[in-house]
């Protein structure tokens, strides 16, 4: 998921060390981890394009420059972009233009599995919601197949 924490008050610290998420899941757990995130980020998406629910403003308006501009790159450029083409460019734009292809094989399964594969789930997720509402694009009929469909109330 793309997921920013935004912290309206309070401090924070910067920490000194480096952090290691070094995962010794199965392929499967993860797998089936970004199976049920693919379906939230597919909401994501069908929320910038038909605005069924209230968009939450704090990142665009977020101190945080990362948090910032990874949020408006994706509602004004990445949603904008043909599904599976989007997925393609990301891929290419992480293991090619950020030199993932240094990374070796366990590199080249990481990138392709989080960089493609999971693009191209969200987007098939999100064609194959789109084909479900037969053309009737309002909130209530997307919150039916949400709830229907996905077993989520929004």
């Amino acid at each position: 998921m793309d997921e920013h924490i935004v912290v309206n008050s309070g401090d924070t610290l910067m920490l000194k060390e480096h952090m290691v998420d070094h995962n010794l899941n199965s392929i499967h757990w993860w797998v089936n981890k970004h199976n049920n995130y693919a379906i939230k980020e597919m909401i994501d998406l069908l929320n910038i394009k038909y605005q069924f629910m209230d968009m939450d403003q704090r990142l665009l308006e977020s101190s945080n420059g990362q948090a910032r501009r990874k949020r408006f790159l994706k509602e004004k450029v990445y949603s904008s972009i043909p599904p599976g083409g989007r997925a393609l460019m990301y891929f290419c734009y992480r293991y090619f233009l950020r030199f993932g292809f240094l990374d070796g094989y366990r590199g080249f399964i990481f990138h392709f599995m989080q960089g493609y594969w999971y693009r191209l789930l969200v987007d098939v997720n999100v064609k194959e919601f789109e084909a479900k509402l037969g053309g009737d694009t309002s909130a209530a009929k997307l919150k039916e197949i949400l709830k229907n469909d996905y077993n989520i109330a929004i």
